[in-house]
């Protein structure tokens, strides 16, 4: 299964000082909700960025082929 996650990256705007939301989308293969989330996490524990979940919904989506170009 496919999950569809949206993330919202948290920056701080320098001149004004405000917070600043970014949203992003990713497609995370997972057996559950909560394991697409964790494994959300486990690849955002790697990075610098401050983020916040905005979803996590189940997609229709059952399997991904990569398409090799020439």
């Amino acid at each position: 299964k496919y999950y569809r996650v949206k993330l919202a990256f948290i920056t701080i705007d320098e001149k004004t000082q405000k917070e600043k939301k970014t949203k992003v989308t990713y497609l995370v293969q997972a057996n559950s909700l909560e394991q697409a989330r964790k494994n959300t996490e486990e690849v955002m524990n790697g990075t610098m960025i401050d983020y916040e979940f905005v979803s996590v919904t189940e997609t229709k989506i059952l399997d991904v082929f990569e398409k090799e170009s020439k």
